[in-house]
């Protein structure tokens, strides 16, 4: 892992190493019996790659020694030193993106495009995660459908578990394990479902929410920490979709 420094007082002596001495830092010309004080710095990894590999449940160690010289009874000076060690675990990008299609994905949608007030129009929502350098567990994303929005029910592809709750209106995919390195090292995790926008006269001339912000969580397994990330809203305006014209993102009449 490459690393930059950031925010401290320091005198760098090569790479590996910041020292503070009485050179930097005036309290430590003398250290009086019961004073105490801090000293702070910032570590910022810069780089998860080495070459083209992924570094795999990467962390940095810190060793942190302290010495000086302490006077003692008969005038003898007595060298006085401690020593740490801390392990820094660097905690997973579990990420999610969502697109909008209407003449791509896996399934034909229907109903007029640009979509018209009071009739259905049908889209594709395609979920797609990443995850860096360490494997997580209970993996699931979820996202509410607006009350003018309904779900088809078809799903792609037929492994992933996508659910549907008609109560809470709570799309929700399990992708259980998300190993290291997927979208990057390996294939992309996506997984796509089937809804109807119905508009109505009142969203003439908007592009209309579709699905609400997706909220992706997990666990990483290395660092034994909770991960979340989050997707904005899609509405009707298909960027993503090579078939898309700008025209066609806004609710007609």
């Amino acid at each position: 892992i490459r690393l930059s420094l950031v925010g401290s007082e320091m005198c760098i002596r090569d790479s590996n190493k910041i020292i503070w001495d009485k050179s930097t830092t005036d309290q430590f010309v003398a250290i009086e019996p019961g004073e105490s004080g801090n000293m702070t710095f910032k570590l910022k990894p810069t780089a998860l790659y080495s070459g083209n590999t992924l570094l795999d449940s990467p962390s940095i160690t810190v060793e942190i020694s302290i010495k000086g010289k302490q006077p003692s009874l008969g005038g003898t000076i007595a060298e006085v030193t401690n020593f740490q060690k801390k392990t820094v675990k660097i905690m997973t990008e579990l990420q999610i993106a969502g697109k909008a299609l209407y003449f791509q994905g896996p399934f034909v949608n229907t109903g007029p495009m640009p979509p018209q007030a009071e009739k259905e129009t049908s889209y594709t929502i395609t979920w797609s995660v990443t995850n860096s350098s360490s494997d997580t567990t209970g993996v699931e994303a979820k996202a509410l459908l607006p009350t003018y929005v309904k779900y088809a029910g078809a799903t792609s592809p037929a492994s992933e578990n996508i659910l549907y709750d008609d109560t809470t209106r709570m799309v929700s995919w399990k992708l259980g394990n998300v190993l290291h390195g997927t979208g990057l090292t390996s294939p992309i995790r996506e997984a796509s479902f089937k809804v109807i926008l119905t508009p109505s006269t009142s969203q003439i001339n908007t592009s209309p929410q579709i699905l609400l912000e997706t909220v992706l969580t997990g666990t990483d397994v290395f660092t034994d920490a909770s991960v979340r990330s989050t997707r904005s809203p899609i509405t009707t305006s298909l960027y993503n979709d090579t078939g898309f014209a700008t025209s066609m993102g806004r609710v007609v009449p």
